[in-house]
């Protein structure tokens, strides 16, 4: 009975190592073998790295130079994609050709101060934009609800002066004419002596 007993577990304990230890594949030997699993080690790459890229984390490059001080013109950044609600592909890769896709439900939504990447909208006279699948990075300052207004270059919101980066830079306009000072109230660093009352007009304040 002893004995029948140690027999029945130890098939039971060889069953557990089966289930745990799977089978090992035969290695490949011949050129064609090793040409077969390296293009399915390949494949399999791909596909994690498609999933990885599309539903968790991406790397985009900077665009634009809003955000200098901050972030520059030409940096990469690693991208949370499904915190915000990851999205399946909207076109077909290299092209402009347009897919069905669906969205993942997102673990929170964007708040005011987040840095966020979003799609190019276009411009605002543009009901579709005429680049697709350029991605911008800006830093989020309202949000469904909420009133904006800018006075004198300040950001107001919901009557609220908004937070300033400490990096934060004021569009000058462009050469000539129509050169526009910095808000009213603050220094302009590349006026001599530094914080000097005087802004490019010689207007003092």
């Amino acid at each position: 009975m002893n004995n029948e007993n140690k027999e029945i577990k130890t098939d039971s304990e060889k069953k557990s190592f089966k289930f745990w230890h799977t089978k090992q594949r035969k290695k490949p030997v011949t050129f064609k073998e090793k040409v077969i699993e390296f293009f399915r080690q390949l494949l399999f790459a791909g596909i994690a790295a498609f999933f990885i890229i599309t539903f968790i984390i991406q790397n985009t490059r900077i665009p634009t130079g809003s955000m200098e001080g901050t972030i520059l013109v030409g940096d990469f950044v690693l991208v949370n994609k499904f915190i915000y609600g990851s999205s399946s592909p909207k076109y077909i890769p290299f092209t402009e050709v347009e897919l069905p896709f669906f969205r993942l439900p997102a673990l929170k939504d964007p708040k005011a101060t987040d840095i966020v990447v979003f799609e190019y909208p276009g411009d605002r006279d543009q009901l579709v934009a005429t680049e697709r699948g350029v991605n911008y990075v800006k830093r989020c300052i309202g949000t469904p609800g909420d009133t904006i207004e800018i006075k004198d270059k300040v950001v107001f919101v919901n009557g609220k002066e908004f937070w300033k980066p400490t990096h934060v830079k004021y569009y000058k306009g462009r050469i000539g004419s129509y050169l526009k000072p910095v808000p009213r109230g603050l220094a302009d660093a590349r006026i001599f002596p530094k914080g000097t009352h005087w802004n490019e007009d010689m207007v003092r304040w």
